[in-house]
């Protein structure tokens, strides 16, 4: 999309001022995380690309509720490593909590996950991700898929760099497909649980069974539990 300078507007334009002022309302909010995390944390909440006369705001200065939400453009949030956009912000300052609506995008180094919703309560560090959620992880270097991952829920916790994903999971690593009432992704570790009602279909074949542990660097699988294993000749 195209960015609106501030020659256009004749000066300060709506687009600055709606993220200076937001971002400052925001970070007065945010600054009590620092009493849990002993460092301030800052976020920021632009409009872009909304026109001059678009109502994108509206906030409760008693409640601490705001209301971010253009006719047209976007809103972007940023905090710590993290990228949000969507057409739909809700921010309440009281709860450090956001809901996020429409279009929604999250990316985070090298992965970018796309869904309907997005709950971020900021002083967690936690993400509620909901409604075809889709997770696509490039390798460090930038060249092909690492991990992919589709559920209807997911989870991640960014300090611990954990995603949990739930209903209807598939999970995708290079030629093996798994899926699972829940999936764990450790992104660090390089380790993905597999746990009830679990499959992963490999070049040797489907395997089935109550659990499956997956090293991706050692490329190694460990199952527990009853279980079979299907292949052809």
């Amino acid at each position: 999309m195209r960015r609106l300078t501030p020659r256009q507007y004749g000066g300060a334009t709506m687009e600055k001022t709606l993220r200076i002022s937001v971002w400052v309302v925001l970070l007065v909010g945010l600054l009590s995380i620092g009493v849990y995390a002993q460092e301030s944390k800052q976020v920021t909440i632009e409009v872009i690309d909304a026109p001059i006369d678009d109502t994108s705001v509206t906030g409760d200065l008693k409640e601490d509720i705001w209301v971010i939400a253009p006719k047209a453009g976007y809103v972007r949030i940023t905090f710590e490593r993290m990228e949000i956009t969507a057409t739909r912000v809700e921010y309440f300052g009281k709860e450090q909590r956001a809901l996020i609506t429409g279009q929604v995008r999250v990316v985070k180094e090298d992965s970018v996950i796309t869904a309907d919703k997005v709950e971020a309560l900021f002083d967690e560090e936690r993400y509620i991700i909901s409604g075809n959620v889709h997770l696509v992880q490039r390798e460090s270097a930038g060249e092909g898929t690492k991990v992919e991952l589709r559920s209807g829920y997911l989870e991640y916790f960014d300090t611990e760099n954990k995603m949990i994903a739930q209903e209807d999971v598939v999970f995708f690593n290079k030629d093996r497909e798994g899926r699972a009432d829940v999936v764990t992704y450790l992104d660090a570790e390089e380790v993905v649980f597999l746990t009830g009602n679990a499959s992963l279909i490999t070049e040797q074949g489907t395997w089935r069974g109550a659990s499956f542990t997956i090293d991706l660097d050692n490329e190694s699988i460990i199952g527990t539990g009853p279980g079979r294993l299907d292949f052809t000749l």
